[in-house]
């Protein structure tokens, strides 16, 4: 109807038409043709405003959301003010900033955001609930600082959530110093943590930021920060200064060391736990300095840590094409005795192993770690499927089949030949042919 321009036409039918229900609905028709219109007349306009004062307030939303996108935006205001009850006056001024925000005025939805908010301050009317709304809708007008101060306001377990959900906006829009400030307000134990830290630090990165120990210390636990290094996508061993600067980081969180360590320099020390040396070894060897990697590994006592150390640092020498030393510390990691942890953590082992490509020790280790049926560890199932479709991947299609055979119910088999038929699939069976 009046989506083809036939504005006269269809005004006459509206009019005519003495069924006020679908007088009504024709009206709605009329104005989304005028909502599609490329050109509308000021006829057109001033006909709908007369119209539709017999329908208010069943089309006043319809005739603001009209009225703003075709930049009335006076009109529009005018007409939302007019409301009786102050929360439909306050609806009414929120709608017309959401329907602002796609036309790029952003100053006036932001405005008019605001109007709607002070309208149920003053009567008593702004909840938990309406504060959440309202900080959503200011995220996404890009009024981050009315939007942090609104989630501040919330209560406790609101709060640390929607802080969580702010500094992820605040990284994608660029605003990484207001990501940090927000996160600061997301305890650690929180579910969300781990993960908006990441990608903070992350972007921190991309942004080549140098990493300051004191501004980040308090932010970050130990193992964000030490993944951060493990990921970082500047090679630190290129960039003397980016390396420093995280290490620095990595001292700070590690222990509080007597002596900060310096790039090159010596070992940090007073690092106390032995996951952390586990950790930061991994770290420096990716780093390449391979000899204070060594000399933290060796600080460890426990036969556990000591060969998930050995197999994560012989995972770092892979890449670097030192082959021979990473078959020496992965074959230090295979002969790890089996007494001072549930099997299960031992199959993070083999996990390391095998993804670095180091197939026989992972495959040695395995075989070791092989119980009872009735008392299959929670990961076995996992960990047999993986290293099955790794060793197919390397060749090593007769072992892949030894693992199959050791499954004992279907099943582990199902996920083992699963496993096997993705490493096919992936290298196209060009050496099974």
């Amino acid at each position: 109807m009046a989506e083809i321009g036939q504005y006269a036409e269809a005004r006459s039918l509206i009019v005519s038409e003495t069924d006020l229900q679908y007088r009504f609905e024709l009206l709605n028709a009329y104005i989304a043709g005028l909502s599609n219109s490329a050109s509308i007349a000021a006829s057109d306009l001033d006909w709908l405003d007369i119209e539709v004062a017999s329908y208010r307030p069943l089309t006043t939303n319809t005739e603001i959301r009209l009225l703003s996108q075709m930049g009335r935006i006076d009109n529009a205001l005018a007409l939302a003010r007019n409301a009786r009850e102050p929360q439909e006056r306050a609806h009414l001024l929120s709608a017309i900033s959401s329907y602002l925000m796609p036309t790029g005025n952003i100053e006036a939805a932001k405005s008019a955001l605001l109007e709607a908010e002070a309208c149920l301050k003053q009567n008593g009317l702004y909840g938990h609930s309406e504060r959440r709304m309202y900080g959503y809708s200011f995220k996404k007008l890009g009024a981050y600082r009315e939007a942090f101060d609104l989630v501040l306001s919330l209560p406790v377990k609101d709060r640390h959530q929607e802080m969580a959900y702010l500094a992820d906006d605040l990284v994608k829009s660029g605003r990484l110093d207001d990501a940090l400030q927000a996160l600061n307000h997301v305890p650690r134990h929180h579910p969300d943590y781990s993960g908006t830290a990441a990608y903070v630090i992350a972007a921190c990165q991309r942004d080549g930021r140098p990493f300051s120990a004191k501004a980040y210390k308090n932010v970050f636990p130990r193992s964000i920060v030490i993944q951060a290094m493990m990921d970082t996508p500047v090679p630190p061993a290129e960039n003397p200064v980016v390396a420093q600067a995280m290490l620095d980081v990595a001292v700070e969180v590690l222990g509080r060391p007597k002596r900060i360590f310096r790039w090159p320099g010596d070992l940090i020390e007073d690092v106390t736990e032995e996951g952390s040396y586990v950790e930061l070894a991994s770290a420096f060897a990716r780093l390449g300095r391979l000899d204070t990697a060594i000399s933290l590994i060796e600080r460890i006592k426990s036969p556990f840590d000591l060969a998930y150390a050995h197999a994560s640092f012989a995972a770092e020498l892979v890449p670097q094409g030192r082959k021979s030393l990473a078959g020496e510390f992965a074959d230090n990691a295979a002969a790890v005795g089996l007494k001072d942890y549930p099997i299960s953590g031992y199959y993070g082992i083999v996990r390391i192993l095998a993804e670095a490509s180091l197939l026989d020790q992972a495959l040695r280790l395995y075989r070791r770690l092989y119980v009872d049926p009735e008392d299959y560890p929670e990961h076995f199932r996992d960990i047999s499927a993986m290293l099955a479709g790794r060793l197919t991947a390397g060749y090593q299609f007769p072992n892949a089949l030894e693992i199959v055979e050791r499954c004992q119910s279907p099943e582990d088999r199902t996920a083992v030949w699963l496993g096997i038929y993705e490493a096919l699939y992936t290298a196209g069976a060009s050496h099974l042919n």
